[in-house]
């Protein structure tokens, strides 16, 4: 009996340690990275009530392909963000943010556009109709600097760093972060899409933005937390970084990746 029990304790420290190695192998992948050549960071401005419908959702749920040539996260980082600039009488844009808002004005202002159309597509700061005819994105060879994510430390918190390719960290930066979620559904009673269920991907659920502080080294960090809402079902779920110089709206760089919880 005794050398049974003892094998069975063995056996369970065994595979304690073993679930152990598990866990911290799963939180070590929770590091991205973008390497020195700037990324493209794709933002989708939309709303399910516009009037003019939802017709880049498909188009956006279809660049998760992208995963399989490498594209995806590497040189190309998607985040869907749902507006209120074109809600209509009697229904909001249930995923509608008021800092989405600021952000899609913010791009009005700079392209001294009259107005906005939706949805609107920007890639790196520049509007861009290639999605509706499934144009291809245009590679980019410019080197910014690399941005760093590790979120190994506590789930949804996140240390981010970046160091500039050519200096300049006393000018100052924002990181930006946000949480994104896949397989979310939602069927409108208004507009162009009443009564259809319409699946969202890659949607920023949580954002985040923070100022970078210069560290030895030239190089900036900050931490931003982005933890999971609680109550709601999600398929799965990503992280999405870029950083703007302060004040500034133009992502320089981006990363991002899927999430193992």
């Amino acid at each position: 009996i005794k050398r049974s029990l003892s094998f069975f304790v063995m056996g369970g420290i065994v595979l304690v340690f073993f679930l152990a190695c598990k866990v911290v192998a799963a939180e070590e992948k929770i590091y991205f990275a973008s390497g020195a050549v700037r990324n493209i960071l794709v933002e989708l401005f939309t709303s399910d009530v516009s009037p003019t419908g939802n017709p880049a959702l498909e188009w956006m749920t279809g660049l998760m392909a992208k995963e399989s040539d490498g594209t995806l996260w590497k040189k190309v980082v998607p985040i869907a963000m749902h507006v209120h600039a074109w809600d209509i009488p009697g229904q909001k844009d249930t995923f509608g943010r008021p800092e989405y808002d600021e952000r899609l004005l913010a791009y009005k202002k700079k392209w001294s556009a009259g107005r906005v159309y939706c949805p609107t597509v920007v890639t790196n700061g520049a509007d861009w109709s290639g999605w509706s005819r499934q144009q291809p994105f245009q590679p980019e060879t410019e080197v910014v600097g690399e941005l760093i994510a590790d979120g190994t430390e506590k789930e949804g918190l996140f240390k981010v760093s970046f160091k500039p390719a050519k200096g300049g960290g006393a000018d100052g930066f924002t990181i930006h972060g946000a949480l994104v979620a896949f397989g979310l559904r939602s069927k409108p009673s208004e507009g162009k899409n009443r009564g259809k269920s319409l699946q969202h991907d890659f949607i920023s659920l949580i954002y985040r933005a923070n100022d970078l502080l210069l560290v030895r080294g030239g190089e900036l960090t900050s931490s931003i937390e982005l933890a999971r809402p609680k109550g709601v079902r999600i398929q799965r779920y990503a992280a999405v970084f870029w950083v703007t110089k302060k004040g500034d709206v133009v992502p320089l760089q981006a990363t991002g990746g899927y999430l193992p919880y």
